[in-house]
């Protein structure tokens, strides 16, 4: 935040409890500690609840900008947070599609990312070692509909 005197000078000499007594500091200060505790609740719950997927969204054509401009919030991604089962219903994918082998087929399904003590004989060297094992989306990952691009992430 930059203060100006009556005159239109950049004011240097303020201290910080003298700062807290502008009106306009605290409101703006009030502003960016309200944006602040936002993010950090929205990743805690993305921490806490393990079944929550990250949806992003954006539109099929974004407009063109000019050098040095920044695209509207409409025409950037969006990155939401959803459960498996809305993430299907959005990518309109909830029916079985034709799996690898013949004859079967497999549903859109999620599985996350997870540790895994490898204990079976065959890992001769590795037997008790605990390996991580990444997340994946059967099925589509991403999806059109209308004007609007889904894609699931599971990189984030």
């Amino acid at each position: 935040m930059v203060l100006f005197d009556k005159h239109g000078r950049i004011r240097t000499d303020i201290s910080g409890d003298q700062l807290k007594a502008f009106p306009s500091f605290q409101e703006a200060n009030r502003g960016v500690i309200g944006n602040v505790l936002t993010a950090i609740e929205e990743l805690l719950l993305a921490q806490k609840d393990r079944q929550l997927f990250v949806l992003e969204k954006t539109p099929v054509k974004p407009r063109n900008v000019g050098k040095g401009r920044i695209l509207r919030s409409h025409d950037r991604a969006r990155y939401v947070l959803l459960q498996p089962d809305a993430i299907r219903k959005l990518l309109q994918c909830d029916q079985a599609s034709p799996g690898t082998t013949e004859g079967k087929t497999k549903a859109p399904h999620e599985r996350r990312r997870h540790w895994r003590t490898l204990r079976s004989e065959r890992f001769t060297e590795k037997r008790g070692q605990r390996v991580l094992i990444p997340a994946v989306w059967v099925g589509p990952e991403q999806a059109v509909v209308g004007k609007v691009r889904y894609k699931v992430r599971l990189d984030v």
